[in-house]
């Protein structure tokens, strides 16, 4: 049952990526942006003082250059506002302009319709349950590290195969 469990698991895990992928892409094409702006924009309608490249990547769980790569399309588009320097935009403070402050708002609001629908049927005790369980999960399988970790049956297989090329 564990090799199941597993498939079930990864399966399950991939399609709610690919389904929310897909949402979030659909309502990207309304805004005339990527879907990974959509919540840059509502995470900076949380800090209106603006918040720098480096704080934004954290807080969304992305690489800081790829915040620093994109960034200038959401300029380009009205919705924040930065100046740069002549020194790198790491400590430069991102902020809303009007039209990003609007648009934030309504993708705020259609994240939180989307999530009463997803949501439909489930308790509050099923979903509390659900998320405790999922950041458990997701903890313990930020711990894995293969490249570190010797795994005997990979090391086998590999020795084996190597061995059979001969």
């Amino acid at each position: 049952m564990t090799h199941e469990r597993f498939l079930l698991f990864t399966h399950t895990i991939e399609s709610f990526h690919k389904t929310i992928q897909r949402i979030k892409n659909g309502y990207a094409s309304f805004f005339s942006v990527k879907s990974i702006h959509l919540f840059w924009l509502c995470e900076l309608l949380k800090s209106p003082e603006g918040l720098t490249p480096s704080m934004l990547a954290k807080e969304v769980s992305i690489d800081r250059s790829l915040v620093s790569r994109e960034i200038s399309y959401l300029k380009k588009c009205g919705y924040v506002e930065f100046e740069p320097t002549l020194k790198r935009n790491y400590n430069t403070p991102i902020k809303l302009t009007e039209k990003g402050r609007l648009a934030a708002q309504q993708i705020n609001e259609e994240a939180l319709g989307i999530q009463d629908r997803a949501d439909s049927g489930i308790s509050d005790d099923e979903l509390k349950t659900f998320y405790t369980v999922s950041q458990k999960i997701l903890k313990n399988l930020s711990n894995i590290n293969p490249s570190k970790e010797k795994s005997k049956g990979i090391s086998t297989f590999f020795k084996r195969s190597k061995e059979q090329t001969k």
